[in-house]
Formats: structure tokens, sequence, C-alpha cells
């Protein structure tokens, strides 16, 4: 059996509890009846999502707003890393490399590629950029407020909208943002369903809580029994920033097939790479 059942919305904690027709994820937005007309939005979260929302309510798409606040954990609203180089994070040969690393390296390394998968197309920010300029020289329009660098702590009712209390990562004061709508554009997860709870105690975990996902990506079990179960798009932890994107969808499956087949009757491996992550053995170096 092969999960592939994808991700779920993240949701901070502190928000859970007002979830509704005024406190929502994104995932969905294009689905409801929205009517923003003079309200106080705040959009939390700084990622491709997070300013699309915001670039949609600029436009006016759900009417014009009275006041608009983007708030993002992030120091800055950066931009989506595409550089070819960057694009090679995304090859089978860094998938494997990357798998071969100790967990401390694979955290460091899913950090510092954030960027690489989790950044805002630099269209979409030069089009955010202008207009609120734009706006804020004519004088028109909603009251436009961004706050990167913010640490949403918590979420509390106030009147009939909302108060979201925030820390300011770069000099530690705290901020408080009145918002009768508050849209949460805070990512995803990743998530078992629930058809395979009784499974659960039979996988393998590492200290962390996280799944112990095997190269071919097979779930290690703590005992081998009948079966096998493989995951897609459920081991970023192990495989890197490239196991939740579409680039090498047809290689993983290839990957697992040649393993249930027990032969290899897919090429999955790369004929020559551009760069070569893995140190090279001892005995070819030393006859180069």
């Amino acid at each position: 059996m092969v999960l592939g059942t994808g991700r779920i919305p993240a949701v901070p904690e502190c928000a859970r509890a007002h979830l509704g027709p005024n406190c929502f994820h994104a995932i969905d937005i294009l689905a409801r009846p929205l009517d923003l007309r003079g309200s106080r939005v705040a959009v939390v979260g700084g990622g491709q999502t997070g300013a699309e929302v915001v670039l949609e309510l600029l436009r006016g798409s759900w009417g014009e707003v009275a006041e608009l606040t983007w708030v993002s954990r992030r120091l800055n609203f950066e931009p989506l890393d595409e550089s070819p180089f960057t694009n090679h994070l995304f090859t089978p040969g860094f998938v494997a490399a990357f798998h071969e690393l100790d967990r401390p390296r694979r955290q460091s390394l899913l950090a510092r590629h954030k960027l690489a998968g989790d950044g805002i197309s630099l269209s979409t920010l030069r089009e955010l950029h202008d207009r609120v300029y734009q706006l804020g020289a004519l004088r028109s329009g909603p009251r436009v407020e961004l706050l990167p660098g913010r640490e949403l702590l918590s979420l509390s009712p106030r009147g009939a909208g909302f108060e979201l209390h925030t820390r300011n990562n770069l000099d530690g004061e705290h901020e408080a943002v009145p918002a009768d709508t508050v849209i949460l554009c805070t990512g995803l997860r990743e998530h078992l369903p629930p058809c395979i709870e009784s499974l659960l105690p039979e996988l393998e975990r590492d200290e962390h809580g996280g799944l112990q996902v095997d190269n071919n990506f097979e779930l290690r079990r703590r005992r081998p029994g009948d079966g096998r179960l493989y995951i897609v798009n459920g081991g970023r932890t192990t495989h890197g920033i490239a196991e939740s994107q579409l680039s090498l969808m047809a290689w993983r499956s290839a990957v697992i097939l040649n393993d249930v087949l027990g032969r290899r009757r897919f090429a999955v491996e790369q004929e020559r790479e551009l760069v070569r992550w893995r140190a090279r053995p001892r005995e070819d170096a030393r006859s180069r």
C-alpha cells in the first residue's frame, strides 16, 4: 500500500478555538462567499499564499477593505529562490545524499533551503510592492500595514472581531493588531490518515516522533510484517524539500515500483549529475 494522502492545513493552536466564518485557513478561500467591504482584515503568513491573498485584497476582489494588516514570522517578505543551482536540490542525487545524513544535519538543511520551495514569486512581490507604494503615495484606498518579523502569540475575541497579540522579533516589543476577519495563510502539515491508526504502534519513529522512511519510500516498521507500506509526500525530514514538490513525482513512483517488483523495471539513476553532492570514494579519489 502506498500512502499519498497529502497534507492538511496547519492552524496555529491559538486560533483553533476561533475558526469560523471570520477566522479561517486560506486553503478554501476561493470557495467562501466573502464580503469584506469596510472590514479590518489581518492576513497571517508570509509565504506565497499570504502574498496572493494580500494582493487580491488590495485588488478589491472581496470588496474594498478599510484596513489590511499582513503579519509574518519571517524577518522580511522574501523571494522564492529559483536560481539554477538551487533547482539541483530537486534531483535524485541530492535526495539520496540528504537521506544519508543524520537528523541534525537534515534539520539544518531544511531550514537553510526553505526559500527554495516556500518563498514568494518575484512577480508577485513586485506587484505587491508597487501597489502598496502607490496607495501610500496617493493616500487612497485601505490603510495597509506590513508587519514582518512578528510572532503570533495569541488570538482573542474583541467585540465582534479579534485581537492578535504578536511579538516583534526585531526589537522584542509586543503589539496588538485588531481585526474583524483573520485569514490564516500558515501552510500545510504532514498528517497520517485515520484509516491506518491501528498500524501506528508498528511504525518506527526517531527520537522526535518523526516517521522513519527508507530511501525507497517504505515506512520502517518495528517488526517485519506481511506486506509493505510506502509513503509519498510524507518524508520531508528524511528526503528533503523535494519530497513535498511535484517535480520528482514520476521518479518517486518509479523507485517504489522497482522495489515492489524486486527488479529494475525503470531507470531511476541519474546518468550524469551537474553537481556532485557526496564525497568521492577514497579509491576513486586516489585514481584521479
